[in-house]
């Protein structure tokens, strides 16, 4: 979980709040971060799907209205929900290490409701210190962040929108950049550089779509 003023987790869920999402599903869930970071206070439901029962005694994932233990990368790992729709799909910190993040982000579309968002982050390698790291050592990697050897894709602003392509019904409504984890003291600074310049000092990116709306009549 990172606590950072402005990190993944603190930007997606002042986005829940501010959408008004009441039914949301975490793909990835981890120890349930996203409850942490979303507070007692809010009172919608969360649902998660995750792979490592390791997690199962997490204290965070005890707020959850279900947890679905099961691997994103299985095929139709979305079937265990049951046809389910959601107000809100979250993907953080998730889709870089899996084998075809294509694939989720299209079971993820197909689990929203209509008008739906779908809320994912993801590293940036373009980030000036990874940037240098891998222009002097392009195998580098290292133990957590963009450079985590757990990472199967790696991805800039322009690559990682190559993840929607294709995806017609879905419309990119936000765009956020994360600082690093750095001291608290600095990081209000390195928030600003981020939001300023997202290529090179944005840490990570957030994209917000919304699925589109299906007209009844």
């Amino acid at each position: 979980y990172k606590k950072t003023i402005g990190s993944s987790h603190q930007q997606i869920a002042g986005i829940i709040k501010k959408l008004g999402c009441e039914d949301v599903l975490d793909l990835g869930c981890a120890g349930g971060f996203l409850a942490e970071a979303l507070g007692k206070k809010w009172k919608g439901s969360l649902t998660g799907v995750e792979v490592d029962k390791s997690w199962s005694d997490a204290a965070g994932l005890k707020t959850y209205t279900k947890v679905v233990w099961e691997d994103l990368n299985k095929p139709n790992f979305d079937k265990v929900l049951d046809g389910k729709l959601f107000d809100a799909v979250v993907i953080a910190d998730v889709l870089e290490h899996l084998e075809k993040p294509k694939t989720i982000v299209l079971q993820a579309t197909k689990l929203l409701k209509s008008g739906g968002y779908l809320i994912t982050s993801l590293p940036n390698n373009d980030f000036l210190p990874v940037a240098f790291l891998r222009k002097i050592s392009p195998f580098f990697k290292m133990n957590k962040g963009p450079l985590d050897f757990t990472h199967q894709h790696f991805y800039n602003l322009k690559t990682a929108r190559r993840l929607y392509n294709g995806r017609k019904n879905l419309k990119l409504i936000e765009k956020k950049a994360t600082p690093p984890p750095l001291p608290e003291i600095i990081t209000p600074i390195a928030l600003a550089a981020a939001r300023l310049v997202p290529y090179y000092f944005g840490y990570q990116t957030i994209f917000v779509h919304q699925k589109e709306l299906s007209l009844k009549i």
